[in-house]
């Protein structure tokens, strides 16, 4: 990472691409910025940045990672810290055209600091919502029936008190909603490939685990565990509840494995109709690529409908 202290700024041909200027050294008082130093760094691209370039830089600057703060300061809502990605993603809004984007950085935070706002930015759409410091942000979930199951194993793994959020298209943002627990895992997808590129990651839990979690419902056990069910279809409702405690150390009711034995079990007899309903189209594609084969099925009829028996095969 190059650092300049000065010079003229460059000018970029690329509208994506910017000039990052760090104030640092100095501290907040009443609103306003003292101290401190200017420096510059050019050549980033507002595709590509994430908290992890940022905090980089700190490391570079010789900054505890752990205690800095980072600001930048919006012409309405004054100064407004940058705490995810997500946050720095919607700062970047401000960089054209003028292709410069300036953060203030501390690790001084002045008790007097005034009007510093903590931004949210919803799933739904490019308006970002905002929540004053020390308000509950509230939060924009969704996503598609693939995506929740897979963020429904992440969190039944962790056994924690977590919650998903899903910001830009193939991004994923998870944060342990006990307000005293900063963990957080911010990861998005790299371009259409199935990669995953984690930007923020703070591992530490001060929390404790929980032995119940929301994501475990009946849908997500009837998928999770098909084929336990499927091998083993008389398996009774406390060797199910038993088998989750094994492989996840959570608790499930009874309820939700006598559901979630009953959703498997539709599932699995379907997939058993829908293969022998293909019996016919298979026979027809035989007799087709072995012109003098034989192939013979014997049904028995269960009133109108016929009941497959046997399959005899004889090739020529």
């Amino acid at each position: 990472m190059k650092i300049r202290d000065g010079g003229e700024a460059l000018i970029y041909t690329n509208p994506d691409m910017f000039t990052l200027e760090v104030h640092h050294g100095g501290y907040f008082v009443d609103g306003l910025y003292m101290r401190g130093i200017v420096q510059w760094v050019d050549g980033q691209d507002a595709n590509e940045v994430s908290m992890l370039e940022l905090f980089e830089l700190v490391k570079h600057l010789s900054y505890d990672e752990q205690n800095i703060q980072y600001y930048y300061k919006h012409k309405t809502n004054g100064w407004v810290e940058i705490r995810t990605d997500k946050d720095y993603f919607g700062a970047l809004k401000l960089v054209k055209p003028s292709q410069l984007f300036v953060l203030y950085i501390t690790d001084n935070l002045a008790p007097r600091l005034l009007n510093v706002q903590s931004p949210v930015f919803s799933a739904q759409g490019d308006k970002a919502k905002r929540h004053t410091k020390g308000e509950k942000p509230k939060r924009h979930a969704k996503g598609d029936k693939a995506n929740s199951h897979s963020k429904s194993d992440k969190s039944v793994k962790s056994k924690r008190h977590d919650k998903g959020e899903e910001g830009q298209e193939g991004e994923d943002e998870y944060e342990d909603k006990l307000e005293d627990c900063h963990w957080l895992l911010y990861a998005a997808q790299v371009g259409k490939r199935p990669t995953v590129r984690v930007k923020t990651y703070h591992p530490i839990h001060t929390c404790g685990r929980s032995q119940r979690t929301r994501f475990a419902t009946s849908q997500w056990l009837a998928k999770r565990f098909d084929e336990d069910i499927r091998t083993n279809p008389n398996m009774s409702v406390a060797e199910f509840m038993t088998l989750v405690r094994k492989h996840y150390i959570i608790d499930v009711t009874r309820d939700q494995c006598y559901k979630a034995k009953n959703l498997a079990n539709e599932r699995i007899q379907g997939s058993i109709e829908e293969q022998y309903a293909k019996l016919w189209d298979y026979c027809e594609e035989f007799k087709r690529q072995n012109p003098r084969s034989t192939i013979l099925v014997k049904t028995s009829l269960r009133g109108d409908d016929p009941v497959f028996k046997r399959l005899y095969i004889c090739f020529a």
